[in-house]
C-alpha cells in the first residue's frame, strides 16, 4: 500500500505577487547577502525558524499543521527559500524565516536603516488623523489594550477562537479572519506581520480604501519596503542582536512564543 505524505507540494517556478515583489527588491538591494547558508531549520509550537551559518536566526510564526516539505529542507542557501511565498502556509513561514534573516544580516552592515527609537502606536495614531477606530488583523495584546486606552474602537479580524475570547474580555468586538473581505469598519488597518502569511489581508487592501495600515510583529521584520510596494505604510519589526541569538533560538525551539522572547529582541519601526 502507498504510504500517504501530507507534506504539502512545491512549485519552484510559479512566482506570486508577494514573491515576485520581495524578490525584486532583495535582489536590488539585498544580492550581496545570497550566499547565506542554512545552518538549521525548523518549527518549534510557535515559531518556524532559520538560522544561517553566520548566526543570524529568521522567525515566523507558523501554524504547523503540515510538515516542512523536504524540497524546501535540502535548500543550502536561505535565498532559495524567497520564492515560496504564497504557496502554502508552512512554505511561505519559511520564505519569510529566510528573508527575515537575510534583513538581519542586511541590519548587521547598516542599523541606521530603520528606526529603533520609534514608537509604533505613537506613529500609527499620528498618522491616522482625528480616526477613532481601526480594524485589526491578528491579536496583539499590547498594542490593542494601548489603543483601546486611546478611546480607539477596536474590530479584530482572528482566526484562533482563543484570541477572539481574549480580545473580547477587553470589549474588543471580533471577527473570523475570512469576513475582513467582507466587512470595513474603520479607516486604518493594523495586520499583524504573520497576517501576511495568508493572501487575503492583500486581497482586502486592494478591495478598501484604507487611509493608513500597519503592519507589526517578529514576522513582519523583513525588508520593509516589500510591504510598502503591498500596501503598507508603516511597518514594526523585530531584530535580534547578536549576542542575543543562541538564546532566542534556544526557546523558540523550546515551545515558547513571544512573550517569552521579547526581552531578546529590539523593536523597530519604518514608515
Amino acid at each position: 500500500m502507498e504510504k500517504f505524505h501530507c507534506e504539502p507540494s512545491v512549485d519552484d517556478l510559479n512566482r506570486t505577487t508577494f514573491a515576485e515583489k520581495l524578490l525584486t527588491i532583495y535582489e536590488g538591494e539585498l544580492s550581496k547577502y545570497r550566499d547565506l547558508k542554512v545552518e538549521e531549520l525548523g518549527i518549534g509550537r510557535k515559531f518556524a525558524y532559520l538560522l544561517t551559518d553566520r548566526g543570524q536566526v529568521g522567525l515566523s510564526f507558523v501554524l504547523p499543521d503540515e510538515p516542512l516539505p523536504k524540497k524546501l529542507l535540502n535548500k543550502k542557501f536561505a535565498w532559495d527559500l524567497l520564492g515560496h511565498l504564497w504557496h502554502g502556509s508552512v512554505p511561505t513561514a519559511f520564505a519569510l524565516t529566510a528573508a527575515n534573516a537575510i534583513f538581519q544580516a542586511f541590519l548587521d552592515d547598516n542599523p541606521a536603516f530603520v528606526n529603533f527609537e520609534g514608537d509604533f502606536v505613537e506613529i500609527f495614531v499620528s498618522n491616522c488623523k482625528g480616526q477613532t477606530a481601526v480594524d485589526f488583523v491578528g491579536f496583539v495584546e499590547g498594542i490593542a489594550k494601548n489603543l483601546k486606552r486611546r478611546g480607539f474602537e477596536i474590530t479584530l479580524y482572528e482566526d484562533n477562537p482563543f484570541h477572539r475570547r481574549e480580545a473580547e474580555k477587553v470589549g474588543i468586538r471580533t471577527f473570523s479572519g475570512s469576513y475582513l473581505l467582507v466587512l470595513k469598519t474603520a479607516d486604518c488597518l493594523i495586520t499583524t506581520g504573520s497576517a501576511w502569511i495568508d493572501p487575503r489581508v492583500y486581497t482586502a487592501l486592494r478591495l478598501k480604501n484604507y487611509s493608513f495600515t500597519a503592519a507589526v510583529g517578529p514576522t513582519s521584520s523583513f525588508h520593509p519596503e516589500v510591504l510598502k510596494e503591498m500596501g503598507v505604510n508603516l511597518i514594526g519589526g523585530s531584530f535580534v542582536p547578536k549576542e542575543n541569538r543562541r538564546e532566542l533560538l534556544r526557546l523558540v525551539k523550546g515551545g515558547f512564543g513571544f512573550r517569552s522572547v521579547r526581552h531578546l529582541v529590539r523593536k523597530w519601526v519604518y514608515i
